[in-house]
């Protein structure tokens, strides 16, 4: 897969009554082209950082005089990072397996749950749950009622998978040959991308874009 250049920015607010000013500064830049695929800030204030160029889950402390990545777990046999989700009891839900370009071997891909503790974070994998027959995990939320369940997008094979990590089931909630890659072999993704709001679940699909 293409690798990026990507700039972390820090969002800081500053509020009163009748105004909104807002100051964005860079907080750290990888110097390798590294492609961040997702982050996540911890209660600590630290962000937690996943990668396509690495198995480690890793924290910057965007409040540190110089922010530097920090290995949290090392993720078994993975080379690649996608999303992470949020769980009940400083657990999250990392998706993981061996990186291709633009997705990762069949049959490598797992949700790991790690549980990160601390002000300078460190973790510990708790579990690593199988998810065979796909080839990309992109996107993960956890569902508002069933918090230890979450969905995740198999963005090649057009189909939106749950993941029990309770009970380790993982079986298909929904597919739609719409949300998957559709044969494009230049970016072949369907649905990059999804987030819960209330009842609803939101997708974000490059198929289905405007400019497409």
């Amino acid at each position: 897969m293409r690798r990026f250049l990507v700039h972390l920015f820090l969002l800081l607010s500053l509020a009163s009554p009748v105004t909104l000013a807002a100051c964005v500064a860079p907080i750290y830049q990888y110097g390798d082209g590294t492609f961040i695929e997702n982050l996540l800030a911890l209660p600590s204030g630290n962000i937690l950082l996943s990668t396509f160029g690495s198995g480690n889950l890793v924290s910057i402390d965007p409040n540190a005089r110089n922010p530097t990545p920090r290995n949290v777990a090392k993720l078994s046999t993975a080379t690649g990072l996608t999303a992470i989700a949020e769980l009940p009891g400083n657990l999250y839900a990392v998706g993981a397996g061996v990186h291709t370009e633009f997705g990762f071997a069949n049959n490598s891909m797992a949700l790991f749950v790690v549980k990160v503790t601390g002000h300078q974070p460190t973790g510990a994998v708790v579990a690593s749950i199988p998810v065979p027959g796909t080839s990309m995990m992109n996107g993960l939320a956890a569902l508002p009622r069933r918090p230890f369940t979450v969905l995740s997008a198999d963005s090649i094979g057009g189909r939106l998978l749950r993941i029990n990590t309770l009970t380790h089931q993982v079986d298909v909630a929904w597919t739609d040959p719409a949300i998957g890659s559709g044969g494009n072999m230049n970016i072949p993704l369907g649905i990059n991308g999804l987030k819960i709001r209330g009842k609803w679940l939101y997708l974000a699909c490059k198929r289905l874009s405007p400019t497409d």
